[in-house]
């Protein structure tokens, strides 16, 4: 199985941002109601970076643009922490994946246990910085804006970004095209 056809159910995605006590940023979580990564498949799709499956498939089979073509998404997680955890269930499956910054050839994989839901959460722990992508900065709009060819040519998908649920597309976007006359 691929990923595209982790994604294709996909409707809903939530950024979540906790403050710490000592910064504030202290964690990412990032979640979305797809069919998750199956367990069987963890290992392959941990053990290599690059060479992405995004790059020879620009849409989902329902037609949604796909993010990440170059493979590199999860490494990128550790620019933000140190600590990266993606829970996954998916198949009737829940499972974690777990990795350190210090450590980026050594993904712990945990047993899998049952259950009845599908999705696929990350977490990014022991944020680095205080990055200023809260809402109140300003980060959603540009997380709309990187995401709204996607948001626009499905009306079914949202994204929810710090409690701000403004992030789906309106349906009654338009866009008009001016006429101009060279001479």
């Amino acid at each position: 199985m691929d990923l595209e056809r982790l994604r294709r159910r996909r409707k809903n995605v939530e950024v979540q941002l906790q403050e710490g006590q000592l910064s504030k940023l202290d964690l990412i979580r990032v979640i979305d109601d797809g069919a998750g990564i199956p367990f069987e498949d963890v290992s392959e799709f941990f053990s290599r970076l690059g060479g992405s499956w995004k790059q020879s498939t620009p849409k989902t089979d329902s037609g949604r643009i796909i993010h990440g073509e170059k493979g590199q998404g999860r490494f990128k997680a550790f620019a933000l922490g140190d600590q990266v955890k993606w829970l996954s269930a998916s198949q009737g499956k829940s499972f974690s994946v777990g990795a350190s910054k210090s450590d980026l050839k050594n993904f712990r994989i945990s047993d899998a246990q049952r259950t009845d839901r599908n999705g696929c959460t990350v977490e990014i722990e022991e944020v680095t910085r205080d990055f200023e992508i809260w809402a109140e900065d300003g980060f959603a709009t540009q997380i709309r804006d990187v995401f709204a060819l996607q948001l626009y040519e499905d009306p079914d998908f949202a994204i929810v970004y710090d409690g701000e649920k403004s992030m789906r597309a309106k349906p009654s976007l338009t866009f008009s095209l001016t006429k101009f006359r060279l001479s």
